[in-house]
């Protein structure tokens, strides 16, 4: 795929208040799209949260064989609904950069076409923070900050499975710093929220405190997420001669 739009885009001064800055500047011109790909992920995935805790304290001190394989189930699922909106808000990042106004169906036109290489991608992904997470937390906080760009790298240039994560690890050197800070301030922003909805009374486990503390995450998940993919366009600046692209798909 020809970057070029993408590239031309990226902060001049890659720092991560300059980069933050832009993704701000490119969630508020979007607003409406970027907020449906958060909600139609996060609507969902609380749910199936929801009843997987109702289950659990239902059956409180019984954790049965069939409870953790629906709590896995419903973990795996979350996670690739969140890798699914990474790749769909990357894609409209995309559209952005070329001009276009970025569109749901776009966007997912756009991931649909490397959907293969994203499953492979993302179970490859997951299997490798999985087993340095084996080792010690440290090692696979790393890992997982190695893996940020990996969606960027399967929709922009084609790689899938290890070679997206080789590539991700690679355009990541250098930004690990950047990238976390990007998930710390969206975990600050949750707690916030949490901290601001007790002290108004409303208790955060509560259906009403969950709904209005998933209301900002709906906004800074693909707020974090435009960030990354501007350190991947960013990434692909600083390298000294960047790979052929893969033709468009």
């Amino acid at each position: 795929m020809d970057i070029s739009d993408l590239v031309a885009i990226a902060p001049k001064e890659a720092r991560f208040s300059t980069t933050l800055g832009a993704a701000i500047q490119i969630l508020r011109k979007h607003l409406a799209v970027f907020a449906t790909m958060g909600a139609l992920v996060w609507v969902p995935s609380n749910l199936l949260l929801q009843a997987q805790q109702y289950v659990m304290r239902t059956h409180a001190g019984h954790l049965s064989f069939g409870s953790f394989l629906s709590m896995m189930l419903v973990l795996f699922s979350s996670s690739f609904a969140w890798w699914i909106e990474h790749a769909a808000v990357s894609a409209a990042v995309m559209q952005h950069a070329r001009g276009e106004t970025p569109t749901l169906q776009g966007a997912l036109v756009i991931v649909g076409r490397r959907l293969g290489e994203l499953v492979s991608a993302f179970g490859h992904t997951m299997m490798t923070i999985f087993v340095y997470s084996l080792a010690l937390v440290v090692p696979g906080v790393v890992q997982a900050l190695r893996c940020q760009l990996v969606a960027q790298v399967v929709l922009f240039e084609g790689a899938a499975g290890k070679a997206a994560i080789a590539r991700s690890a690679q355009l990541t050197h250098g930004r690990k710093g950047r990238l976390w800070l990007y998930l710390f301030a969206m975990c600050l922003v949750s707690v916030a929220a949490s901290k601001l909805l007790a002290a108004l009374g409303f208790a955060p486990g509560s259906i009403v405190g969950g709904l209005l503390v998933g209301a900002s995450t709906i906004v800074t998940g693909p707020l974090v997420q435009i960030a990354t993919t501007l350190e991947y366009a960013s990434a692909r600046v600083a390298e000294p001669a960047a790979p052929a692209a893969s033709p468009a798909p």
